[in-house]
């Protein structure tokens, strides 16, 4: 329903953008910044450096630093800036599992990633995606159940298929307990969390909006199935 440029929220409880290409997976909105989630990632957008990052077989090929950038929304973000030497077969970055996964449970990992060529994210449970690089600010995700909850089972970020001579950006790193992405928990140095009274916001913003016994769709969006919602 459309009702002009004078919206009446006399009565209304709550509203969230939806249907017309803005609130989705990836984007938080005004009165819908996104379904309730922990990212299990720490130091998720390299705001502290590459503090709790590990880089495997990085063989000279392609050096990496955190820095700032123009994020996708036009903001300055930090990232981990990866820079293509020579062609690698063979690079990636990761945390450890630290108990963060137990088999049987679906998560799903997701990152922005600027640059050329191919960026991938893979795990040891399989379910590798790979993402063609735009030159342009792209969302990678990928979805997998874990089948081991050992200690050296993760999924990671691969920066194998990347053109060389370029630079390649990632950030916003976000690992969740779900079967599809939400929107990016801006969390610093440490690990985010979105609560379930900050993922619908009351219009007038004077009441708290508690959406524990709401059901989300795989598109993000609030779905009521009329049970107890």
């Amino acid at each position: 329903m459309y009702t002009g440029p004078n919206l009446t929220n006399e009565d209304l409880v709550f509203g969230y953008d939806t249907g017309y290409g803005v609130a989705d997976n990836s984007t938080s909105t005004r009165f819908c910044p996104g379904e309730p989630t922990t990212n299990l990632y720490t130091n998720s957008d390299f705001s502290n450096g590459e503090t709790g990052w590990t880089f495997g077989s990085w063989d000279g090929n392609i050096s990496h630093t955190a820095t700032t950038v123009e994020g996708p929304y036009g903001e300055t973000v930090s990232a981990n800036k990866l820079t293509v030497n020579a062609a690698s077969s063979y690079s990636h970055f990761h945390q450890y599992n630290q108990s963060k996964y137990a088999s049987g449970s679906t998560y799903t990992t997701s990152a922005w990633v600027k640059g050329n060529g191919v960026f991938q994210i893979k795990s040891h449970w399989g379910g590798n995606v790979s993402l063609t690089l735009t030159g342009e600010w792209q969302r990678i995700s990928q979805t997998v159940t874990a089948t081991s909850s050992a200690s050296n089972n993760f999924p990671y970020l691969a920066g194998e298929g990347l053109t060389v001579g370029t630079d390649c950006y990632v950030t916003m790193c976000q690992t969740e307990l779900k079967g599809h992405a939400t929107p990016y928990v801006y969390s610093g140095a440490t690990t985010g969390s979105r609560t379930s009274t900050q993922a619908l916001i009351d219009l007038k913003r004077t009441t708290d909006i508690d959406v524990s016994n709401v059901s989300f769709t795989s598109t993000g969006q609030p779905s009521y199935d009329e049970t107890d919602d």
